[in-house]
């Protein structure tokens, strides 16, 4: 299989491709320790991790090999006793979604979604809700739009704002710039402001002023297709206005809330280097400006991350090829990167890194394969990150 930058296709193995590569680890001073803990029930990869109120992590659908097996399995995992079981199954498969946490349970939205195996796959405008009380989920009211990849908020109001995302599998698989409003409290959807620019595969940072950052993402399927606009979502006008311009053009990238209030954007790919990007960049929501920061040591998309209880920030994967690559942190009171211990397991492309009510972060999932000219191939593989 050839290597693909995002921009040029991201449907994981048919369309990210097998981009990254690199040596073998270093032995300086490194932070924070690894160890495996028992692995999921199915291997999936593009899938969500939600942490419930109960101290469970939900994990729900993804693709688990030869890059066209989605699945509708869901299951959660007890940080106590450190295991993993099915629970209910969603109607559909699905990957490529976007899962919230609401007061009545996680809302699962968009994605690539079929009926079977061997059928046809394309964005769909599904929404699920699963309860955690019962443990069972049940359809909810449907998108206006079919969207993968795209972004999903909860808003301060408790609404949830889904932006951009794929609209169809057909022609150049354009994204759509269209924003929609979720209302848990009736069940329905209403259209919003427009963005500027088209996208998926980008990243949606809800503020502390209230308002939304979106940054980044491809516009379709063709050439040349990233953006490095950022805009800004007001809830209370239903508008975008915007946020200035990431200082690369870049999908696949993590945006993580600091502390301060200020959003760590790192890696992704960008249609004018093909290839991972190591770049990394702060913007400041008060002063409404970007600045490049410290790059990561190791270039990488599509990578998992997370806000560590001290503040510092988790990356890890961002490689089909997981074994050449290292986690790292950063620490925003430096503005620098530096290596952790070795992961215990490979989690390659599009692994999920969720925080655990005692600060540790859980890793799960991921795109791994041993050679290029491999297809997708998901890890049921689970590890835990302690500073």
């Amino acid at each position: 299989m050839r290597c693909v930058r995002l921009a040029c296709g991201v449907v994981l193995a048919l369309l990210l491709g097998s981009c990254g590569g690199g040596g073998s680890g270093p032995t300086e001073q490194t932070i924070g320790t690894w160890k495996s803990t028992s692995s999921m029930m199915a291997a999936r990869g593009g899938h969500s991790a939600t942490l419930l109120p109960s101290g469970l992590v939900l994990v729900a659908g993804g693709l688990n090999y030869n890059g066209t097996d989605s699945t509708e399995t869901t299951e959660l995992y007890d940080p106590v006793a450190g295991t993993w079981h099915f629970a209910d199954s969603m109607m559909l498969t699905r990957w490529g979604h976007q899962a919230v946490l609401l007061p009545t349970g996680v809302l699962v939205v968009g994605g690539d979604a079929s009926t079977g195996s061997g059928a046809p796959h394309s964005p769909c405008t599904f929404a699920y809700l699963f309860d955690p009380t019962s443990g069972t989920w049940r359809s909810v009211a449907s998108m206006n739009t079919p969207r993968q990849l795209p972004s999903a908020t909860v808003l301060p109001s408790g609404e949830v704002l889904i932006a951009g995302g794929i609209t169809t599998y057909t022609g150049n698989m354009p994204a759509t710039n269209s924003a929609e409003l979720y209302n848990p409290s009736t069940d329905t959807w209403s259209a919003t402001g427009s963005m500027a620019v088209a996208r998926f595969g980008h990243s949606a940072v809800l503020l502390p002023s209230g308002k939304v950052l979106v940054i980044g993402g491809a516009q379709d399927n063709a050439n040349g297709c990233c953006t490095n606009v950022a805009e800004l979502y007001d809830p209370g006008s239903g508008t975008w206005s915007s946020a200035g311009a990431l200082p690369w053009s870049s999908g696949a990238q993590s945006a993580t809330l600091l502390l301060s209030g200020k959003v760590l954007v790192a890696g992704g790919s960008s249609d004018a280097a093909n290839d991972l990007l190591d770049r990394a960049a702060l913007y400041d929501p008060v002063a409404g400006a970007w600045k490049e920061t410290a790059p990561m040591k190791r270039a990488r998309m599509w990578h998992g991350a997370a806000l560590l209880p001290s503040g510092k920030v988790l990356v890890v994967g961002g490689s089909k090829f997981a074994s050449a690559w290292r986690a790292e942190v950063y620490d925003p009171a430096t503005e620098t990167w530096e290596y952790t211990g070795p992961v215990a397991s490979e989690h390659g492309m599009m692994p999920a890194a969720v925080r655990l009510g005692d600060g540790t972060i859980l890793v799960v999932g991921g795109d791994v394969v041993a050679s290029p000219s491999d297809s997708f191939s998901g890890t049921a593989a689970a590890d835990l990150f302690t500073e």
